[in-house]
């Protein structure tokens, strides 16, 4: 997790035992530090600083870049980090690298999102919030090759008008169980509020949160 606590006047990651034990610092002098995420095998942590991401060994050591002009990301299971980059723009085109780093490529250039996209958990498809072609909404899209497939929300873009997902990334959950045993948690402004929301693959929104 990124936080102050060092009392520098900046971000830095931190990571802690889930059983026990004190928080580990594994940045310093860099910046803010923010997105952090393991690797696959869970021995590196990357992380966004600036315009870049970096990775570090998740026991400490020497931060390395991978990829620059980056903006926030996903890492998928198969190890591909998925990005977009910061533009003004409000839908971007999705570009894809490996973890391990090397030349980004554009994904799809028929679909754009508004924030950085979901792997499935078995790397073989993203979901995004943008628009594939002409058509608006939330789509699920195969890594290779593929039509889109847009979850069929009653009212997409109605709906999205009035409690619009905000810039935070979506993720993939497979909590539930029956026809929406797969979906998306992402968080959505509703008037004053904003709270995560689960989006069943089959349509059904719930409420995770509630209240401020």
């Amino acid at each position: 997790y990124a936080s102050d606590r060092s009392g520098e006047g900046a971000l830095d990651l931190w990571i802690r035992q889930t059983a026990a034990g004190d928080p580990h610092r594994l940045t310093s002098g860099m910046g803010t530090a923010s997105n952090p995420q393991f690797s696959p095998d869970g021995t590196r942590v990357l992380f966004l600083s600036g315009s870049s991401i970096f990775e570090v060994p998740a026991l400490g050591g020497q931060p390395r870049r991978l990829v620059e002009n980056a903006g926030p990301f996903t890492v998928s299971s198969r190890g591909e980090i998925a990005f977009l980059q910061p533009t003004t723009a409000t839908r971007q085109i999705i570009r894809i690298v490996s973890s391990e780093g090397g030349e980004p490529h554009e994904w799809r250039g028929d679909c754009k999102s508004t924030a950085p996209p979901a792997w499935a958990p078995d790397g073989q498809r993203l979901a995004l919030v943008g628009a594939c072609g002409q058509d608006q909404g939330i789509f699920v899209v195969p890594r290779q090759g593929g039509s889109p497939f847009k979850i069929p929300i009653p009212g997409t873009i109605e709906s999205l008008k009035e409690r619009p997902i905000t810039a935070s990334r979506l993720a993939w959950d497979r909590s539930a169980t029956g026809t929406s045993r797969d979906g998306l948690i992402a968080s959505m402004r509703n008037g004053d509020s904003i709270n995560l929301y689960r989006i069943g693959l089959d349509g059904a929104v719930t409420a995770v949160t509630h209240g401020t």
